[in-house]
């Protein structure tokens, strides 16, 4: 059993970015390593997380395989910012922990890490490749423990910061490109336009093809379809696997020779090479009449193709928003229409100056009427007889 034995600024310290949390293995206790890790636990509680990690370090040359001393040695390299190896040492005690929940939080925080990681490069293809790595990292931590809030959380984190990404590559292809003929510029924007949404559709269609598959296998995994254990009913749906790999191998085919795509239809293509390779090992898994191994391996590939459909939908939003705010700057009508708005603003201000300037011209001159008034009533003799 895991416990925390370090509480942060809030009671889930363990779901925050920059609050992550210490366990401590009983087990490990016994064998051994009881010093190193309280030394250490006491030392990350302290701020030293240099010292931290060097105790934590020692707990795991001691014991390679105690996936508790992985842990702690994953937040300390985390809260000193080494991203890159906090997420390799977080990927190992999640392989290694038996209990789900605590290979769940394992996966998570590898998650964080990977996308800490992607937030501190400077190169976008990099960013990119550690955004999708650690989005597979969340997605392994809700396998493990389907109610953990927080990778759900850490997928929407993902989503939000790949798109960015993405947006920036956009803006950046849009400042090297060179002036040239607006109407075929337009035209090429068309063209890109309903090359995402056609490829959004296709990506979403195979998606959920492999998503039906996935929830067939576990179905039949947990008894709830028996005849689709039956080896004909199996090579069937190997059959089926093969079906949908071969149509997303076509896909990443023309995305290969697109030369007009550059190199988001390259990069998108070895991007669809990691769920081609799990629908592949599917495949081997339902052969040998494995469906847990080829569930597993069709989720991955589901989950892998919807975030695609989803990022190249959110591309295409961003080319009509893009083309709008263009059609708007040309458009001699729209212009007008906002100078004669422009005009009709200035002239009501300019109204309304007048307005006030002559309320204050007659406020005056009634005041010094009154004035005068006063005056002349005391300059007045008092009336009345003095005789």
């Amino acid at each position: 059993n895991h416990t925390n034995v370090i509480k942060f600024s809030g009671p889930l310290c363990l779901w925050l970015a920059s609050a992550l949390t210490l366990l401590v293995s009983h087990a490990a206790l016994a064998a051994g390593t009881a010093t190193l890790q309280h030394q250490g636990v006491e030392a990350y509680g302290a701020g030293s997380y240099d010292q931290a990690l060097d105790l934590f370090s020692q707990a795991v040359a001691n014991k390679p395989e105690d996936a508790t001393a992985l842990f702690n040695q994953g937040t300390a390299l985390y809260r000193l910012g080494r991203f890159s190896e906090a997420s390799q040492s977080f990927a190992a005690s999640a392989g290694l922990d038996k209990n789900l929940k605590s290979r769940a939080r394992a996966a998570y925080n590898q998650g964080r890490a990977l996308l800490a990681a992607a937030g501190a490069s400077q190169e976008p293809a990099k960013k990119k490749e550690l955004l999708l790595a650690g989005n597979q990292a969340f997605q392994q931590a809700l396998r493990a423990d389907p109610g953990l809030k927080a990778a759900r959380k850490g997928i929407a984190d993902f989503r939000t910061a790949y798109a960015k990404v993405k947006e920036q590559e956009t803006q950046a292809k849009q400042r090297q490109q060179q002036p040239g003929d607006k109407g075929q510029k337009q035209e090429q924007q068309d063209q890109t336009g309903q090359g995402q949404q056609d490829l959004e559709k296709k990506l979403t269609e195979a998606g959920q093809q492999q998503q039906d598959m996935a929830n067939q296998s576990k179905e039949a995994s947990a008894g709830k379809g028996q005849e689709g254990a039956s080896p004909e009913q199996l090579q069937d749906k190997a059959a089926q696997q093969q079906s949908v790999r071969q149509s997303l191998e076509k896909i990443k085919e023309e995305l290969s020779k697109d030369q007009e795509g550059g190199p988001d239809s390259k990069e998108l293509a070895k991007e669809l090479e990691q769920a081609i390779s799990a629908q592949k090992k599917a495949e081997e898994a339902l052969k040998q009449g494995d469906l847990k191994q080829a569930q597993q391996h069709q989720q991955k590939a589901a989950d892998s193709l919807q975030e695609l459909a989803a990022d190249q939908k959110e591309q295409a939003a961003q080319a009509a928003r893009a083309k709008a705010g263009e059609e708007k700057q040309d458009d001699p009508a729209a212009q007008a229409s906002a100078a004669g708005q422009q005009q009709e603003n200035d002239q009501g201000r300019e109204a309304e100056k007048t307005d006030s300037t002559v309320a204050d011209i007659l406020d005056g001159e009634k005041a010094l009427h009154e004035m005068r008034r006063l005056r002349m009533k005391q300059q007045r003799p008092a009336s009345g007889k003095d005789w």
